[in-house]
């Protein structure tokens, strides 16, 4: 951790019951004044830290959930003190709350987490891909890979059993299954959109990213680069085609 965080946390260790490099366990019933205070402090360090350390964004979406009721327009109003787009402040909030401080792997990065809670709101799902990313030593790219195949199993229609259910039991199973595919289309698309405005909204400052920032940038978008070739295949496909 930056001096400045350890500085924070000792001045407010009140608040934290335990605190690590992947962020806080927040006291119950914690003073909702100091939880904002702090959240202000926290905003302010993450907009003076590097994007290549997670910790201060971390602890401030730790606090953030604690809030339990956050005020209106709030979360916005510390992503922009952050200097970060109010979406990547919303998935920081969103696994934080999905992964509590009790359940992440000193083992693991930050971004090892993030693919496991943006994939799964079930707390037995998630400790069960990073039990496996924890066992296998495995990078980003393949706990993303790994967590794609596990949900393309799990999603698969199971075969009807024998004189159980009959056609119609057949039929519903088949209409289910294209209007899970349907929704899952539609979930891609939507953080594909996602992924592109906070690209686009903060190109400015990737655009400076030194080598190793940018090597790890790289390695976390290979998935997508993957896709976005299998896109323009198919689209130069069609105009061939036209």
């Amino acid at each position: 951790m930056n001096t400045e965080l350890l500085a924070l946390l000792d001045s407010y260790k009140n608040l934290f019951h335990s605190t690590s490099d992947l962020g806080a366990t927040i006291v119950e019933g914690a003073s909702p004044d100091d939880l904002r205070t702090v959240a202000g402090k926290l905003s302010g360090i993450v907009s003076r830290t590097p994007r290549s350390d997670p910790t201060p964004l971390v602890f401030l979406g730790d606090v953030f959930v604690a809030f339990l009721k956050p005020r209106r327009g709030e979360l916005s109003c510390y992503a922009n003190s952050a200097n970060i787009h109010r979406h990547a402040f919303e998935q920081v909030k969103t696994v934080c709350s999905r992964i509590p401080h009790a359940m992440r792997r000193a083992s693991l990065t930050w971004l090892h987490h993030v693919e496991a809670g943006v994939n799964s709101t079930d707390h037995k799902q998630i400790s069960t891909w990073l039990d496996a990313a924890e066992k296998h030593s495995m990078n980003i790219a393949q706990l993303r890979n790994h967590i794609r195949e596990d949900r393309r199993i799990k999603s698969q229609p199971e075969t009807p059993h024998e004189g159980s259910a009959g056609e119609d039991s057949t039929n519903a199973t088949t209409v289910q299954f294209r209007d899970e595919k349907f929704t899952k289309s539609m979930r891609v698309l939507a953080e594909l959109r996602l992924l592109t405005r906070a690209v686009t909204s903060n190109q400015n400052h990737w655009r400076s990213w030194d080598a190793d920032q940018r090597k790890r940038a790289a390695q976390t978008v290979v998935p997508f680069i993957e896709f976005v070739e299998t896109m323009k295949a198919a689209l130069a496909g069609t105009s061939d085609a036209a």
